[in-house]
Order: C-alpha cells, then sequence, then structure tokens
C-alpha cells in the first residue's frame, strides 16, 4: 500500500501549487497535501524501511516486487485518469 500513500501525497502537493482555489478537487488535494497525512506516509515510509533492513535477503527481493508492482499499478491509475481528462 505504501507507494498508493506516497504517490497521492506527491500527486496533491504538486496539484496544490498549480490548482485554481475552486477546484472541484479541492478537498482531495487538502487532505493529501496536508502536513499530517504528510507524516502519516513519512511514518509508513520509515517503518518499511526498517522492517526490511531487518529481514533476509529473499523477503527483500519479494518486498522489492510487491513495491514494484504496486507502483505500476498506480501508474496505471494515474494514466487511465489522465486519459479520461482528454
Amino acid at each position: 500500500l505504501l507507494p498508493c500513500f506516497w504517490i497521492y501525497a506527491q500527486v496533491a502537493t504538486e496539484l496544490k501549487k498549480t490548482s485554481p482555489p475552486k477546484s472541484p478537487y479541492q478537498e482531495w488535494i487538502t487532505f493529501y497535501a496536508s502536513s499530517g497525512y504528510k507524516t502519516d506516509v513519512d511514518k509508513m515510509i520509515d517503518l518499511t524501511n526498517r522492517l526490511f533492513k531487518e529481514t533476509h535477503e529473499k523477503e527483500k527481493v519479494r518486498m522489492k516486487k510487491a513495491f514494484m508492482s504496486a507502483s505500476k499499478l498506480e501508474l496505471s491509475f494515474w494514466d487511465d485518469a489522465f486519459m479520461l481528462k482528454k
């Protein structure tokens, strides 16, 4: 789940810089760009990094694959959303 949390925070932070104040997505942007949400994402990143360091090599390979798969799914989600906008 980490890529989802992380990417939402990044996307919202970027949208916050360019989105008009009356955007229909303002509530979404405000929540995912908030310092509280970013704090939670940072905690998840730290936890994931700690668990990664503490596990054996075979599990590290599985963790990397899972992270990459989830990241690719997130990219696909955003690509689909972008294509709907066109």
